[in-house]
């Protein structure tokens, strides 16, 4: 009797960690590829000074994966576009570090989980 209690409460130990570590691994997000419209923006920006290039970090915004374009230097806008390119936004930046049209007011309040995607952190 002893022994097959301690099989069921191994058996229920095993199957506890198991569904747990399965549970775990499945909320996670599968890491997205760089859009194409990015690799092709990458591909201009190696062409000039590496000081005019923007920095392009990729953040979760109301669920979705949006990409942040941070431009080099001052009065310059900085915009966000969705994964298939549609500019969302121009949440700073600017003159006075204010956008001129398109603001997206929650963007630095709500963005969350950045992921540098250019240059690479390296590169900097």
């Amino acid at each position: 009797m002893y022994i097959q209690m301690k099989r069921v409460i191994l058996f229920l130990f095993i199957s506890f960690l198991s569904f747990n570590s399965f549970s775990q691994t499945s909320k996670k997000k599968k890491e997205p590829a760089i859009p194409s419209f990015i690799k092709k923006d990458i591909e201009e920006y190696k062409k000039q000074d590496a000081k005019q290039w923007p920095i392009i970090t990729r953040y979760e915004y109301k669920g979705k994966y949006v990409y942040y374009f941070r431009m080099p230097c001052c009065d310059q806008i900085n915009s966000v576009f969705d994964a298939k390119g549609k500019c969302l936004g121009t949440p700073d930046g600017g003159v006075m570090g204010k956008p001129v049209s398109d603001p997206l007011p929650d963007f630095n309040k709500e963005k969350k989980d950045p992921k540098q995607i250019w240059p690479e952190p390296s590169q900097n």
